[in-house]
């Protein structure tokens, strides 16, 4: 979604609900995306706006969820709220399923159904298991899905990003010089599995932290 394109659909959901927060639209405008066939969240994030789908939508969902990144490589499972406000005066009744391309188990939905009150909001726990990605070959994408809420008719009504990131550790690089000083300089990374070094520029202070992906500290 271009900049200007979803800044444009924004000032519209703004102007159509001004009683909701800065975050909310963007929640609204995210989880009402057209969604992308052949293609996952980290190629295309939650797919392409759709401004007359986002109007229309009286239930929306928390845009994503996501797990991963800067980590003590414990591999433990994380939880994350995904909440379902409604604009409408309708209860209306949504169905969830996880929709992902992971192992069995890595994105978990608490509640397989929830009723959303006519202005209110009603919520559910995603699961997120860093353990099953034990054993991923190097260089392969990272995982994500979509947490999809169907309607009574079985039409998808609102979606939220799942994401597991490759998990990272802070790696600290010091430079000397040839009396054992600080000095500034540049380090060049190479980890199997990357396509190309990870550039370090290191100031003055002969220090530099960064975080690097890696699946042991």
């Amino acid at each position: 979604m271009a900049a200007p394109h979803t800044v444009g659909a924004a000032a519209l959901l703004a102007a159509a609900h001004p009683g909701l927060i800065a975050a909310q639209l963007k929640d609204l405008l995210v989880s009402s995306t057209q969604l992308l066939g052949n293609t996952n969240v980290f190629q295309v994030g939650s797919g392409r706006v759709d401004v007359p789908a986002a109007l229309s939508a009286t239930v929306f969902a928390t845009a994503t969820a996501f797990a991963g990144g800067p980590t003590d490589g414990s591999g433990s499972a994380v939880q994350r709220p995904v909440t379902y406000p409604n604009t409408g005066d309708i209860p209306v009744a949504l169905a969830l399923t996880v929709e992902a391309s992971a192992p069995a188990g890595m994105f978990r939905i608490s509640d397989p159904q929830v009723v959303v009150p006519g202005h209110g909001t009603a919520s559910a726990t995603l699961t997120i298991d860093e353990s099953k990605a034990a054993g991923r070959p190097a260089g392969e994408a990272p995982w994500s899905g979509q947490v999809v809420a169907t309607d009574a008719a079985g039409n998808a009504v609102t979606h939220t990003a799942v994401l597991l990131a490759d998990p990272t550790h802070k790696l600290t690089v010091r430079i000397k010089d040839a009396q054992g000083n600080p000095t500034r300089g540049i380090a060049y990374l190479f980890k199997s599995g990357m396509d190309a070094a990870m550039t370090v520029y290191v100031d003055d202070t002969g220090v530099a932290e960064v975080w690097v992906p890696g699946t042991a500290p």
